[in-house]
C-alpha cells in the first residue's frame, strides 16, 4: 500500500504549469510503468476528483485539488486567530457565530460560539457540509471566488435543492444574489435552509485582500428582524477586526 501511495504522490507532481495534461502512455513513460498500470491509477483519482479525464482522453489536476489547497490555505492558523472577535461578538450578540470555507461547492463550519445562555445553537454540526446556495457564509465565499471558478462551482453543484419555501433554486437568481454581495459586503440567509432561522455573513480578508474565510452570526428569525442593523454592524466590525489580525489593511487596501 505503502507503494500505490508513493506513485499516487508521483503521478500527482508530474502536474505543473509547463505540463497541465498528461496522457496514460505519457505517464506511464515517466513513472516507469505499465500503460495498464498507468490507465487503472488515472482513473482511480479521477474517481475521487483529484484528477479529471478531458474529452481528448487526457487527463488534468481536479477541482478537489482546489478546493483541498483552499482548505490548507484557509484554515491554517485561522481559527485561532479569529476565536477572540468570533467569542467576542457572541458574547455581546448573545447569538451563535460560525467561520467557514468553502470545500467543493459546500459551506464547512471549521469553528463555532454558540450564543450566550444558551439562545440559539445552529442545527448544521462543525465539519457536516451544507449546501452554499442556502446559507449566508456560502455566498459570501462563493461571490468572492474568481469568476472562472464560481463559474465551474456553480455548473458542477451537486442541484439547487429546496429546504424551505425561501430557498434559492434557481441559478440565474441566485448569480443576482451574488453579485448583490459583492456590491454590499456581507450576505443574508432568510429562513432558505431552515425555518424561523435567519443568519447575516461577511467575509474575512488576508493581507492581500483573498477572502479565506467567512463569519456568520446565526438567530432565530423573529430577533434577526427586530435587530437586522445591530447585527450587521457588529459582524462587521468582527469581519474587519479578524482581516487586521491577517494584515489586511481596509482603508490602504493592502497589507496593514
Amino acid at each position: 500500500m505503502l507503494g500505490t501511495i508513493r506513485r499516487v504522490g508521483q503521478l500527482l507532481d508530474l502536474f505543473d504549469e509547463d505540463h497541465p495534461e498528461w496522457g496514460v502512455t505519457e505517464v506511464a513513460r515517466a513513472l516507469g510503468v505499465s500503460k495498464s498500470s498507468a490507465h487503472a491509477l488515472l482513473r482511480s483519482l479521477s474517481a475521487i476528483g483529484l484528477l479529471e479525464q478531458l474529452p481528448n482522453s487526457r487527463y488534468r489536476l481536479g477541482w478537489r485539488t482546489v478546493a483541498l489547497g483552499n482548505v490548507l490555505l484557509t484554515t491554517t492558523g485561522i481559527a485561532g486567530i479569529a476565536r477572540p472577535a468570533v467569542e467576542n461578538l457572541a458574547k455581546t450578540s448573545g447569538e451563535t457565530v460560525n467561520l467557514a470555507v468553502l470545500e467543493r461547492g459546500h459551506v464547512i463550519f471549521v469553528e463555532r460560539v454558540p450564543g450566550t445562555g444558551g439562545r440559539f445553537a445552529s442545527a448544521v454540526p462543525i465539519g457536516t457540509p451544507l449546501p452554499f446556495h442556502c446559507s449566508a457564509v456560502g455566498k459570501v465565499l462563493l461571490a468572492h471566488r474568481p469568476p472562472a471558478e464560481a463559474q465551474a462551482l456553480l455548473r458542477t453543484a451537486p442541484g439547487f435543492d429546496r429546504f424551505t419555501r425561501n430557498t434559492i433554486t434557481d441559478k440565474r437568481r441566485f448569480q443576482a444574489e451574488l453579485e448583490q454581495v459583492r456590491r454590499q459586503g456581507y450576505a443574508f440567509n432568510l429562513m432558505e435552509a431552515f425555518d424561523d432561522v435567519c443568519c447575516v455573513a461577511a467575509p474575512v480578508q488576508n493581507s492581500l485582500g483573498l477572502v479565506v474565510a467567512a463569519v456568520g452570526l446565526s438567530m432565530p428569525t423573529y430577533r434577526f428582524e427586530r435587530h437586522r442593523d445591530y447585527y450587521v454592524s457588529a459582524l462587521l466590525a468582527a469581519t474587519r477586526r479578524v482581516s487586521a489580525e491577517l494584515g489586511w489593511d481596509a482603508e490602504a487596501g493592502g497589507v496593514a
